[in-house]
């Protein structure tokens, strides 16, 4: 039972005490309050000529001891729970923000979170090369920095090749060689849209294909392992690499790996074709765009 030491309010403290997390006590202390209210205020309807003061004390005593009933809030209401409500509403927000932000402005939201993968080139690139140099070209080879690249705009979408290196050999390869390539290209191709409800697909990087300016086509890596008797106009099936570098929630950046067959090849043009998409997205390998 309640003692009658405890006021209304010594009461509701006595109850939120063990309740850590301050809006979770705040709102039930709120509640509690409401409650004793509406028991005061039915025992002066059906006993009109009680005290106030009476009215709450056996109101306090239908509630019932504020400690006993604190022990029990304090195990409902852990500080954690409400701790990580608040960080959700911290995050949605911002993300509304960057979204509007982005909208209104025209330009595309600063990154609120990066998840970020190994490139293919790894901590050691120069070991990369000498496995192009062993395997695909079968001389000493020479790399060159890509010309800058233009950006692409597609339904929403802005797809940029941010930076690129050329692999070319230095003397004449074996006829023996292990495979049929004369070049390499490595690059890095940014994606970023504007809503964080609209991300690219899923499956860009296993359906993305290209072909080159003398008529070479190279399989994207789900055309390679899945489809390449459907495709026998291009010949022996070669594959184009596309690996996840970093995403966000407003962007996407891919790092490619075409071995090119020709050394005389000026360009190539990155396609996806999926689902009826039409993306080409220009690559020049010397010169200007």
């Amino acid at each position: 039972m309640a003692d009658d030491k405890y006021g209304q309010a010594q009461w509701l403290d006595k109850a939120v005490a063990g309740i850590r997390f301050r809006p979770d006590r705040a709102a039930v202390r709120a509640e509690l309050a409401a409650h004793l209210e509406d028991k005061q205020a039915d025992l002066q309807r059906i006993f009109p000529d009680i005290p106030p003061q009476e009215a709450e004390v056996r109101a306090l005593e239908a509630m019932g001891d504020p400690e006993v009933l604190g022990r029990e809030l304090a195990k409902i209401h852990k500080p954690w729970l409400g701790y990580l409500w608040r960080l959700s509403q911290v995050l949605c927000t911002l993300v509304v923000l960057a979204a509007l932000w982005g909208a209104m402005s025209g330009s595309n939201p600063p990154d609120i979170w990066v998840h970020t993968n190994p490139s293919w080139l790894g901590e050691q690139p120069e070991d990369r090369q000498e496995e192009l140099e062993r395997i695909v070209f079968g001389s000493k080879i020479q790399s060159r920095p890509l010309p800058v690249q233009g950006a692409v705009e597609y339904r929403g979408y802005t797809f940029t090749v941010e930076e690129g290196t050329v692999w070319e050999p230095l003397a004449e390869m074996p006829e023996d060689r292990f495979v049929p390539y004369e070049q390499a290209v490595l690059l890095t191709l940014r994606v970023e849209w504007s809503r964080p409800d609209q991300p690219l697909a899923a499956n860009f990087s296993g359906e993305l294909w290209a072909e080159d300016d003398r008529g070479n086509g190279y399989l994207s890596y789900e055309d390679y392992y899945h489809n390449a008797d459907d495709m026998p106009r291009w010949g022996e099936a070669q594959l184009l690499h596309c690996g996840v570098l970093a995403r966000t929630p407003f962007s996407c950046v891919y790092e490619v790996v075409l071995p090119v067959l020709n050394q005389e090849t000026g360009q190539v043009k990155l396609r996806y074709t999926y689902g009826g998409a039409d993306l080409s997205i220009p690559v020049v390998l010397e010169g200007e765009p």
